[in-house]
């Protein structure tokens, strides 16, 4: 049923169109997110593997994280200021509420709020996860760690997010579905072969011979 209706709707140009330009936009933010930013050791990431906080980060961004690359901030700084935006116009800033009861006039001076929020914040975080990171991990992180190298990865990982945010704002305008929450599925979908594989390793490869009760190869015996 769903092969069927994909083949009829990729008859119509324009849903033709919509899809592939969709998918191009997502091919390009999964380049993205092989390219590691100049001057680390990604590799020094893979002592905090167990980290839930580094786990979290590489499903929203869809293991850019694990590589650190120009994508590893991906749409969460966008995220967080939007909430905050919100949050603002709850009575606590009048100036927002004002906005939010313009309509469309108010609608757009929030989202341009919401991005010189998110700019601020993909480079505070941008910095302070490098730098958090770095102290974790016993291999250096920054191969060359001084202030200019954080305020140069900081630059990095800022553009990184805005390019990604406005990689979301394509797919919203010219593809299909919300541009935002396509990115993030695409990073989550990209995890699960990742994780496929992780499991197959540890109950069927992996597996010492005194926990082999616990092997799935055993569970029906």
């Amino acid at each position: 049923m769903f092969f069927r209706l994909l083949k009829d709707a990729l008859k119509v140009k324009s849903v033709r169109k919509k899809i592939f330009f969709t998918i191009f936009i997502i091919f390009v933010f999964r380049v993205g997110t092989h390219i590691t930013v100049p001057g680390i050791n990604a590799k020094s990431l893979e002592q905090l593997s167990d980290l839930p906080f580094l786990n979290m980060l590489n499903l929203v961004s869809g293991n850019a994280m694990s590589n650190f690359s120009v994508f590893s901030m991906g749409v969460s700084p966008y995220i967080t200021a939007s909430i905050v935006v919100q949050l603002l116009q709850m009575d606590i800033l009048p100036k927002f509420v004002e906005w939010g009861k313009q309509g469309e006039v108010g609608r757009r001076k929030l989202n341009q709020a919401t991005r010189y929020i998110s700019l601020v914040l993909a480079f505070f975080q941008s910095i302070g996860i490098t730098a958090g990171f770095s102290a974790l991990s016993s291999v250096s992180l920054v191969k060359t760690p001084n202030v200019q190298t954080f305020l140069l990865i900081g630059a990095i990982l800022t553009a990184g997010s805005v390019i990604v945010t406005w990689l979301g704002d394509q797919i919203s305008d010219k593809g299909f579905g919300n541009g935002v929450s396509m990115i993030i599925f695409a990073g989550i979908i990209s995890s699960i072969p990742g994780t496929i594989k992780s499991v197959y390793e540890d109950y069927f490869v992996n597996i010492r011979s005194s926990e082999m009760k616990n092997s799935f190869i055993l569970w029906d015996f």
